[in-house]
């Protein structure tokens, strides 16, 4: 009997309450979940172009160009940024989802928080800086996926 009694005075008590505060009402409807746009993956992705990246040696974010080839509009790109020594040899890789909204032949420019943290590296096809022992680098850019926007 106290078992029965102590769940019904916490139910009770986790039951919501009506508030005084004008502004705030409880949710009566269940908002209607919108459809997953398509996500597109594999030759199609050659349709997007990649380039005009930069970084030089003191930013803290990369910037490059995406260039809409395809025939719909698209809200995101994936990609994979490649690091690489003046030798051809990997440094580092990432990839990353870039949210940005792209006609068909739009291009934008998108910003990318940059990977050197210790700002010891510099893109070698930008800006070369004139401090003295810091490294070079290239990159290699290429879409994984495209998130065609819901129209």
């Amino acid at each position: 009997m106290t078992l029965h009694l102590l769940i019904a005075l916490l139910l009770a008590y986790a039951a919501p309450d009506n508030t005084l505060r004008p502004r705030l009402r409880p949710i009566t409807a269940v908002a209607e979940v919108a459809a997953a746009p398509d996500t597109l993956r594999g030759a199609v992705c050659d349709s997007i172009h990649l380039n005009g990246y930069d970084k030089p040696l003191r930013a803290s974010v990369e910037t490059m160009f995406i260039t809409n080839g395809l025939a719909d509009s698209i809200s995101a790109v994936g990609i994979t940024v490649e690091y690489l020594d003046l030798k051809g040899r990997k440094l580092h890789s990432r990839s990353e989802c870039v949210r940005v909204e792209l006609t068909p032949g739009d291009t934008r420019m998108v910003q990318l928080p940059t990977w050197d943290k210790n700002h010891s590296f510099f893109y070698a096809g930008g800006q070369h800086p004139r401090t003295s022992g810091v490294t070079p680098y290239s990159v290699r850019l290429s879409a994984n996926y495209i998130v065609k926007s819901s129209q």
